[in-house]
């Protein structure tokens, strides 16, 4: 790890858990400190970083030029989620007046999980329905003046105030259906939990979001989906992290092993734990008793992550296929290649995974 990635982590690190950073790591040249930045860009972790920077001696801070770029980042990321909380707000109370109860997954309420939300950087509203819900949702959206796309994966999308809302019929990113029946029931089970969200000065709401169990499959089914095609940012593995540490204490351990074991994410967990501990100082352990994953395996998740971003778009293959109208392309070569690597860990979800992309992503949304 070079000096500048070895500088970026510890910051990552500090940033998620409220520490210092360590002297010895700086300081940097300005040289050095753009690296800092456009890493934490590309990883769209530039909040939770410049968090961090707050705890720094004078001395060693970035050339006041950087900061203040850096700074007004850090702004439009706290005004974009004081909007997204306005959006999530209005578009629940809009489902809900087209007969329907979606429940919130993955961005703004993985957010809540951070100990600064404001500093997560945000991306869509995910709302999860069921498929025979969104198969009548269009007509009901277009009688309130708002047209939907149907995804590939069976997802609804449509836009609202500039804000990207994504409708999902799965809860979690798992495509064997064993392992689908096992998060549904596993969701039966332990119910929702609730997350109050509304712009400030408005009065709040509050919506449904998945119990914890369920919360942390989500994390971890999402990580090996785009890990095993295109590629994953450390944005996610941070959302993971988060949500160990926030959840710790909420939740069954045996029932969270025995979930991991039924869909297939007992060896790929361990794994993802071996990885928070070394490069995100996350001191919560997740209770299985699996095999410790190869620490090989570790080092090639590290060099995908850094090599490609946020969801692999910084690769210059990514970059190249979606210029030229290539995605599909580009994502059957990317599972292909990284094949060898994800069957070792979750082979039923990376042969449906391969299946569904062959067959015209059918079943798959990347």
């Amino acid at each position: 790890m070079t000096r500048c990635q070895q500088a970026f982590f510890e910051l990552l690190r500090c940033g998620l858990w409220g520490t210092t950073p360590a002297a010895d790591c700086f300081p940097l040249t300005p040289g050095e400190w753009q690296q800092v930045y456009d890493e934490a860009c590309r990883q769209t972790v530039q909040g939770v970083v410049y968090d961090a920077l707050q705890r720094l001696p004078d001395d060693l801070v970035p050339p006041t030029a950087l900061t203040l770029q850096w700074t007004s980042d850090v702004a439009a990321i706290m005004a974009s989620h004081r909007n997204m909380q306005r959006v999530v707000a209005v578009t629940y109370n809009l489902l809900r007046q087209a007969g329907t109860e979606p429940v919130l997954i993955k961005g703004l309420a993985s957010a809540h999980c951070y100990e600064k939300p404001q500093l997560r950087v945000n991306g869509d509203i995910d709302w999860y329905l069921p498929s025979n819900v969104l198969d009548t949702l269009p007509t009901a959206l277009e009688r309130q003046g708002i047209q939907s796309e149907r995804h590939a994966d069976g997802s609804l999308c449509f836009s609202y105030d500039d804000t990207e809302v994504e409708l999902h019929p799965r809860l979690a990113d798992l495509l064997w259906p064993a392992h689908q029946k096992t998060i549904y029931n596993m969701n039966v089970r332990e119910g929702f939990a609730t997350l109050q969200v509304g712009a400030p000065g408005e009065t709040s709401i509050d919506v449904p979001t998945p119990g914890a169990v369920v919360t942390l499959l989500i994390h971890a089914a999402h990580i090996f989906k785009h890990t095993a095609s295109v590629g994953i940012g450390l944005r996610q593995f941070c959302d993971l992290a988060c949500a160990l540490h926030h959840l710790s204490g909420s939740y069954d351990p045996a029932l969270l092993t025995a979930a991991l074991r039924d869909t297939g994410l007992l060896r790929w967990s361990r794994l993802l734990e071996q990885f928070l501990h070394r490069h995100l100082g996350m001191d919560t352990t997740l209770p299985i008793d699996d095999a410790s994953a190869s620490a090989a395996d570790c080092d090639r998740l590290l060099r995908l992550t850094l090599s490609g971003g946020n969801f692999g778009q910084h690769n210059a293959q990514w970059q190249q296929a979606h210029t030229r109208g290539r995605n599909r392309l580009h994502t059957l070569r990317s599972l292909c290649s990284h094949a060898p690597f994800a069957l070792r860990y979750a082979p039923k979800e990376t042969l449906s995974l391969l299946f569904s992309l062959a067959k015209g992503q059918k079943n798959i949304q990347i």
